[in-house]
């Protein structure tokens, strides 16, 4: 058996930001399952990983809160934030949604920039 111990390590090219699905408390914005439950997006660490650079999310507009509901965004997974990695953008609006970066007939993020508004 090894003595090693496994340390968590992050790439020199990720940031630590607060979460925004609980606006940094570590704690169920929302109570789901009880009044002291831990967020489900950071558990409970109130800061997240991305990697650089990234985007704020067009689609929940950085809230980490889908449109009109309690659950995290499917566009960002509730950091937002998108981490562009290295695809980076041209910063031509999406013609597809407008720049909302959401598909307003099935209020779900544009599957053409996939919640960014820009590609």
């Amino acid at each position: 058996m090894s003595n090693l111990v496994q340390k968590t390590t992050h790439l020199s090219h990720t940031k630590k930001i607060p979460c925004a699905f609980c606006r940094g408390t570590g704690k169920d914005p929302f109570g789901q399952l009880y009044p002291g439950s831990t967020c489900q997006v950071c558990h409970g660490r109130r800061e997240v990983y991305l990697l650089t650079p990234y985007k704020a999310c067009a689609y929940c507009h950085g809230t980490g809160v889908a449109f009109s509901t309690q659950n995290t965004c499917t566009s960002c997974k509730g950091r937002g934030v998108i981490s562009l990695g290295n695809q980076g953008l041209k910063g031509i609006i999406c013609s597809a949604c407008g720049g909302t970066g959401m598909n307003a007939e099935m209020n779900l993020p544009c599957a053409t920039c996939n919640g960014l508004g820009s590609i």
